[in-house]
């Protein structure tokens, strides 16, 4: 009997050992699923880029929810944020991708399919605010739904503010008004460097939309125009005037207190949760500083990214596939990945979901939950038109250039303004799109 035992012992880890050869560590499947029922209705395959932990919980509440709801079977795939491109061009991507940051950059080549002719599409899209689908759409069709978004928020430390006597500001100027006081109490603040914050707070857009043809919108930026100049102006003299830093570790300076103010993403609020506990109830979230306009009100936009969900073109089954998206963005099973995600990993796994019923039920306190909703109502997505990785990049040496060489921001920004436009057409005309008559691609020295 002793021998028997050591042998099964020894045929049993053979068998783990060569059986680890040929094992998909990556597809989830619920393997223990007796409901017969699951499969009968068709079936789907996912891809996520996630980390194994949100994959588990995912594949955990589809079999337990979807799965035996409609009868329709799904395999979840664990893969390489790069492989989906991959993929789609040796045809054998999946049905979902989970993971959509830039659906529209599959959507002019072809690979992602238009959602806007499903069943009870409009419907679908009241979950969430306009700003959300917009970096998701293009020529009035949408190519992913949302399922988290970022926004930024202005964190304060009431305890600082206090005991200088400094209230939270409401407009720039009010924010402008504190630095002095916080330098000279060898204080800072932190800013996003990004002035598209600043240009739709003045009603600007980083795109040309006036034409009467829909088409034609996004066929060249805004870079030259006042609005853009003036708004990119104010942002880079902020820096400069203010000795303000470019780049800097939030969490950390927060913590401390060297930077009391910040204005970041609000997923920074996890990480303060966790990183920071020893100011846990000494800080707060608020809606951003915003511009006063004529009228004396204040407009305090703020900008989103979306990650959405995406139908790949040769979906085998696009209703069952629909149906799954469509439960997956949905306030349910949001609201129970959350859950999951801050049982299992911490509260510093809270998402940032897209869903407006959704975000009702996550464990927000009143206060966090209504200044979120207020700065989420007041928000802007901007689209995706082919070619807008140039705005990014330019604007960005542009501003360089006035914070390092102390170069005019309005002057450093003109310079890029033709070679932008020049590589928005040739982007336009690789994809036989109408382009802007005052462009000349020829002289483009972009490379995407």
């Amino acid at each position: 009997k002793a021998a028997a035992g050591i042998m099964d012992s020894l045929k049993y880890e053979l068998g783990q050992f060569f059986g680890s050869f040929y094992a998909d560590y990556n597809t989830f499947r619920d393997d223990n699923n007796t409901d017969e029922n699951v499969g009968t209705n068709g079936s789907i395959e996912c891809w996520t880029s996630s980390g194994r932990d949100q994959a588990t919980i995912i594949r955990d509440l589809t079999n337990s929810g979807f799965c035996k709801d409609t009868g329709i079977s799904v395999s979840l795939k664990l893969v390489d944020g790069g492989a989906l491109l991959p993929s789609i061009l040796a045809g054998i991507g999946p049905d979902i991708s989970l993971d959509a940051s830039s659906p529209i950059d599959y959507a002019i080549r072809g690979a992602v399919l238009p959602l806007n002719d499903m069943e009870n599409f409009d419907e679908v899209c009241k979950n969430f605010y306009p700003s959300a689908l917009a970096s998701l759409s293009l020529y009035g069709k949408t190519y992913a739904l949302p399922t988290t978004l970022e926004f930024n928020m202005m964190f304060v430390r009431n305890d600082i503010m206090a005991q200088l006597g400094l209230e939270v500001p409401k407009t720039w100027d009010d924010f402008l008004a504190l630095i002095p006081v916080l330098e000279f109490n060898n204080m800072t603040v932190i800013l996003p460097n990004d002035y598209k914050l600043f240009l739709y707070q003045r009603g600007g857009n980083v795109w040309d939309e006036t034409s009467d043809n829909p088409l034609e919108h996004g066929w060249r930026t805004t870079l030259d125009d006042n609005l853009t100049l003036t708004a990119f102006t104010e942002m880079c003299n902020m820096y400069t005037q203010y000795s303000l830093l470019a780049q800097a570790d939030f969490s950390t300076r927060f913590k401390t207190g060297v930077a009391p103010i910040g204005i970041t993403s609000y997923s920074s609020y996890t990480t303060l949760t966790v990183f920071a506990p020893e100011i846990a109830g000494l800080w707060e979230m608020h809606t951003l500083p915003g511009t006063v306009q004529e009228d004396g009100s204040i407009d305090y936009t703020a900008i989103v990214s979306t990650v959405g969900i995406s139908l790949l073109k040769g979906v085998d089954d696009a209703d069952a596939t629909w149906k799954f998206m469509c439960w997956y963005t949905g306030k349910d099973f949001q609201v129970d990945y959350c859950n999951e995600l801050i049982a299992l990993l911490g509260a510093a796994a809270k998402t940032t979901t897209a869903n407006i019923d959704a975000m009702a039920e996550m464990p927000w306190s009143a206060s966090e939950y209504a200044m979120l909703m207020d700065q989420y109502e007041h928000t802007v997505g901007i689209p995706s038109y082919p070619g807008n990785y140039v705005i990014d990049r330019y604007t960005g040496m542009a501003f360089n250039a006035a914070y390092n060489d102390g170069a005019n921001p309005s002057e450093a920004l003109l310079q890029y303004v033709n070679a932008a436009n020049q590589e928005i057409t040739r982007k336009r005309t690789e994809f036989n799109m109408p382009t802007y008559p005052g462009n000349n691609s020829d002289k483009s020295d972009a490379t995407e």
